[in-house]
């Protein structure tokens, strides 16, 4: 179905309004090339929607005009966003900010069967939340460890999440239940959605997130790994999935090609204690600092950022990240190469909050963004 006209500049106009905060309806006009009274007419009916608002200014009182600021109604609705994982499952809820308004984990009883049941029952506990607000459900991101078809919404793969054999449906019914737009995807890349919301003015922002869970000691840890590491790598402002949806699927480069692991050193299970073995971190992190190093030079990336628990050992990490993005920049002993380094706060649940931006990113990149699903108003309307 072809989109309106009314929807397509209405889109643009939330594009507009959210990355620039206060613009007038007379710099939409500019910004926008269409006229003055397709403007007005679409930012009375967004207002009248419950979309955006607008704030008097003083500017331009002097000389008799008056300089309206239009701004998001960040608290139009709400966006849901889920962390699965085999023993739990964390829920945030975020305004059209982006601001975190809740979190809450919910425990999984019967971890070792496929999460749609949880899933729809951690939502189902979470709705309160929104009524208490006087909030509506807009959207619904799910964030999950393994390979995830993000057009389809289903699990390809994931050994923690049991969807080995054959893959797990999370999106259909979740909307079928909720009636909202739904986005699942692997919860590496969830968390750099995450970076972007928070970073809305970089519309070109070129980074690398590093999401390792060193897993805590389980009874039955051989039956999957102790540490689960995944990238993510954002290309100019957009989250790059590569074929079939896999980029960001890590094997080290200096891995044995006859051993199995992320890592293929030594043994499968070498790096599985690193959380309570130093030594063996600091090999771990020796290993990871170099794919890093290499990635961050070869792409040019502006930043790298941590989650997932590693961020734990900042103070081990940064200094092999700045040895080793300066020992493989091929002109370092001529331009200096910056990078910063981020990470996250142990509070924070990164991939649920980033799982909720999904929503945010296709609601306000405009009507032209090449998403996998609905934007712009098609979500909301």
């Amino acid at each position: 179905m072809a989109i309106t006209k009314s929807v397509y500049y209405g889109s643009e106009i939330l594009h507009y309004v959210y990355h620039n905060r206060g613009i007038s309806r007379a710099e939409l006009v500019d910004a926008m090339g269409i006229d003055k009274a397709t403007v007005t007419n679409l930012v009375s009916e967004l207002m009248e929607d419950g979309f955006i608002t607008d704030h008097e200014s003083s500017e331009g009182k002097r000389s008799g005009r008056r300089r309206i600021p239009l701004y998001i109604n960040e608290d139009y609705g709400c966006v849901l966003g889920l962390e699965v994982q085999p023993e739990f499952i964390s829920v945030s809820g975020i305004n059209l900010a982006g601001n975190l308004l809740f979190t809450r984990i919910e425990t999984r009883p019967a971890k070792e069967d496929p999460p749609v049941s949880d899933i729809l029952q951690a939502i189902r506990n979470s709705l309160g939340e929104l009524k208490y607000r006087g909030m509506k459900l807009l959207g619904i991101g799910v964030g999950l460890s393994g390979m995830v078809d993000i057009q389809s919404g289903e699990i390809k793969f994931s050994i923690m999440l049991g969807a080995e054999k054959q893959p797990i449906p999370i999106r259909k019914p979740l909307e079928q239940e909720f009636g909202v737009p739904v986005f699942v995807d692997n919860d590496a890349k969830c968390c750099s959605y995450g970076i972007l919301a928070k970073n809305r003015n970089l519309l070109k922002d070129n980074f690398l997130y590093v999401f390792c869970e060193f897993e805590d000691d389980d009874p039955e840890w051989n039956n999957y790994n102790r540490i689960s590491l995944g990238m993510s790598v954002v290309l100019d402002g957009n989250v790059h999935y590569g074929n079939e949806y896999a980029s960001g699927e890590f094997r080290s480069a200096y891995a044995d090609p006859e051993i199995e692991g992320q890592f293929g050193v030594q043994s499968f299970d070498y790096f599985f204690f690193a959380k309570k073995d130093p030594d063996i971190r600091k090999e771990l992190f020796a290993h990871l600092t170099k794919n890093i190093g290499f990635l961050v030079n070869f792409l040019n990336l502006r930043a790298v950022y941590f989650g997932g628990g590693i961020e734990e050992y900042r103070s081990e990490l940064e200094p092999l990240l700045q040895k080793s993005v300066h020992d493989l920049w091929v002109y370092s002993s001529r331009i200096e190469k910056t990078v910063t380094f981020e990470f996250s706060q142990s509070q924070e649940k990164p991939v649920a909050q980033g799982a909720a931006s999904i929503f945010i990113k296709h609601l306000f990149s405009g009507p032209d963004f090449e998403g996998f699903g609905p934007v712009g108003l098609e979500l909301l309307k």
